[in-house]
């Protein structure tokens, strides 16, 4: 009888260790191997670094978790070393990870278990806001895009005082700071600007009066300022290129457009960084090269305009969003009107959305793409 019961007892024991063992097989762990968190289009500032919670949130941690059963919860969200990133300020995309998250409102990624060595990317970039300068006054606004309604979110300052005659202005992501032209009895000046402050301060003062008012500007992909202007001694349009501080580099080998580009002048890219759309006179619309040569794209014709608007000549400056749509400022020179539109290159439309300066009182330039998070802070 004691065998048996000996016998029992072992049986069971060796049931449970099987068991145990099927069961460890069967809950097998996994882990995060890599994060990689993309911030070229982030200006934000501080050190961008993700933090995991394994526990609903409750608590996060800079490690990266080990030993997570399948079908288990990981949230992720990215921090900057001072705060939590909000989707208010910034744009998350969690595509490129290995498995795209179960749910997200963005800023907050859920992903769920389900495989060893998740990798985790994610490219942060800032909301933007469009804004425009009031010529007159160096007081900057954003604008809504449906309604073209203007809030004034602060004013640009030279010396403690207004900076007037504003005509391009360009965030660039290489340096966190803002570019723009201004000009000054018909000689244009280039500044930066401190966007925390809106402080201008001079980079290049045209000493030698070497070209007339800046139209538009750009950043190109060489950390360079792309300017659309009128040479001086003789009198030729073209693009010229600064470095960051000011620093012309193109002086002695102007670069000329094989076309008169007269007037208006606004400014964007087109497909790629090679090549830019730039406007002329009576609404025409011409492709370029970097090195000057044009071709005619389309002559516009306006839609949605006041019957007044009689003469929109002048097409001042050009944005282009994420998606390819084209917003401009446009000027009727009969009642020196401002209006904010939009371009449809294909159908060579340009739709108004609203009057937004009037009667020469309230002229607009520097039409640009700004983060967001600059002016709500």
């Amino acid at each position: 009888m004691k065998n048996q019961y000996k016998f029992l007892i072992t049986s069971c024991l060796l049931f449970l260790l099987f068991t145990t063992s099927c069961k460890k097989e069967e809950d097998p762990r996994f882990s995060v191997v890599s994060t990689e968190i993309n911030n070229d289009l982030y200006s934000g500032g501080g050190t961008l670094m993700a933090l995991y919670s394994v526990d609903g949130g409750t608590t996060f941690t800079e490690t990266m978790p080990t030993g997570l059963l399948s079908g288990s919860t990981l949230l992720v969200k990215i921090n900057n070393g001072t705060e939590d990133l909000t989707a208010e300020y910034f744009t998350f995309d969690w595509n490129k990870s290995s498995v795209a998250p179960s749910v997200t409102d963005g800023a907050l990624a859920n992903f769920t278990i389900a495989s060893d060595g998740l990798s985790i990317a994610v490219a942060v970039a800032d909301v933007l806001d469009l804004v425009c300068v009031n010529s007159l006054s160096g007081g900057i606004f954003s604008l809504d895009l449906t309604t073209g309604d203007t809030t004034r979110v602060g004013i640009i300052k030279e010396n403690g005082l207004p900076l007037n005659n504003i005509r391009g202005l360009v965030f660039n992501y290489n340096d966190s700071s803002l570019y723009a032209s201004a000009q000054e009895k018909g000689s244009g000046k280039l500044y930066t600007i401190d966007p925390a402050t809106l402080f201008a301060f001079s980079i290049n003062n045209n000493p030698f009066d070497n070209w007339y008012g800046i139209a538009d500007l750009l950043i190109t992909e060489k950390n360079q300022i792309l300017a659309n202007l009128w040479y001086k001694d003789p009198t030729e349009s073209g693009l010229a290129l600064f470095d960051t501080d000011g620093t012309i580099t193109t002086l002695s080998d102007r670069i000329l457009f094989d076309t008169d580009i007269c007037c208006g002048k606004g400014m964007v890219f087109g497909s790629s960084q090679s090549e830019i759309l730039i406007a002329n006179y009576e609404l025409e619309i011409y492709s370029s090269t970097l090195n000057g040569t044009t071709n005619l794209i389309t002559t516009l014709v306006p839609e949605g305009f006041d019957a007044s608007a009689t003469d929109l000549n002048y097409i001042k400056n050009m944005v282009k969003d994420s998606n390819g749509t084209i917003y401009c400022l446009v000027y009727d020179s009969s009642t020196a009107t401002t209006w904010f539109a939009e371009i449809d290159i294909s159908a060579s439309k340009l739709t108004n959305i609203k009057l937004i300066g009037g009667d020469g009182k309230n002229l607009f330039h520097g039409l640009s793409w700004i983060p967001k998070h600059l002016f709500d802070k």
